[in-house]
């Protein structure tokens, strides 16, 4: 079992950090949660460079990229992952 992340900051309020606040608040926060999980997934749009930048930035890396659904809307997502055991200074992975 692992944790999704997911987000959607709305246009008054993005570029301000909400989104990358939340995620490593998340990253900090899952150890206190509940074992057995150890991993965290999240999937942006690839044409989303923000949230990519968002995961990049907590730490998480890249793996793969693939076709999704989601509420009923074809996406083409880049697939990340972090290991919340990892201290959030975790080097960042491209793309």
């Amino acid at each position: 079992p692992v944790y999704e992340a997911g987000w959607h900051v709305l246009p008054p309020w993005q570029g301000r950090g909400y989104a990358g606040a939340g995620l490593r608040a998340l990253v900090e926060m899952a150890p206190t949660i509940a074992a057995p999980r150890s991993l965290i997934v999240a999937f942006p749009s690839i044409e989303n460079d923000a949230s990519n930048g968002v995961c990049r930035a907590a730490g998480f890396t890249a793996l793969d990229e693939r076709d999704s659904e989601y509420r009923g809307v074809r996406l083409h997502v880049r697939v990340w992952t972090r290991h919340f055991r990892e201290p959030l200074t975790a080097a960042p992975s491209a793309p």
